[in-house]
């Protein structure tokens, strides 16, 4: 989802093939609020499986002031797009269902999500029967540790997610 922009004097703007147009004379670009937000792992299989980690959440939208960035963050700077310039946008999906042994130790990540230059990272695979849930450097919040076999969380990424919590079995 990418928020409205602020344009003044009521400017009406289409987003047509990912490029921004403006029904303005005159305007070369834009200050656009952003929300960013990566796909989610997939949760663990068997008994006491680990939730999947968020993906990453980034915006700099920063609404009655109470809005925060991933990781409880602050919000991030604006940004200046130039009209006449195409913009990459992707969206991760996320982690794919496990399907299996209940003992399955497979851990599906979700995807990244990009604009621009703003990247969201994914979300960590949560853990299934042994095993520590998915997290670390690439990942926006950490997959969750098994609950019946005593397993970690995984760590999520600074100013996007938190890490996952431990299994307690």
């Amino acid at each position: 989802y990418l928020g409205a922009p602020m344009i003044p004097w009521g400017s009406i703007l289409l987003f047509s093939s990912f490029k921004v147009l403006s029904a303005s004379t005159g305007l070369t670009e834009v200050v656009l609020h952003y929300l960013v937000i990566a796909g989610g792992g997939a949760g663990g299989v068997g008994d006491g499986a680990g939730a999947g980690g968020a993906g990453g959440y980034r915006t700099n939208f920063a609404g009655a002031g109470s809005e925060k960035s991933g990781g409880d963050s602050s919000v991030e700077p604006s940004m200046t797009l130039d009209l006449s310039t195409n913009y990459t946008v992707t969206v991760g999906a996320g982690g794919g269902s496990i399907t299996g042994s209940a003992d399955s130790t497979t851990l599906n990540p979700g995807n990244d999500s990009q604009f621009n230059t703003i990247t969201s990272e994914r979300g960590g695979g949560g853990s299934g029967k042994s095993g520590d849930g998915q997290g670390g450097t690439g990942f926006g919040s950490g997959g969750g540790g098994n609950g019946s076999w005593d397993t970690n969380g995984g760590s999520g990424t600074a100013n996007q997610g938190t890490s996952g919590g431990d299994g307690s079995g």
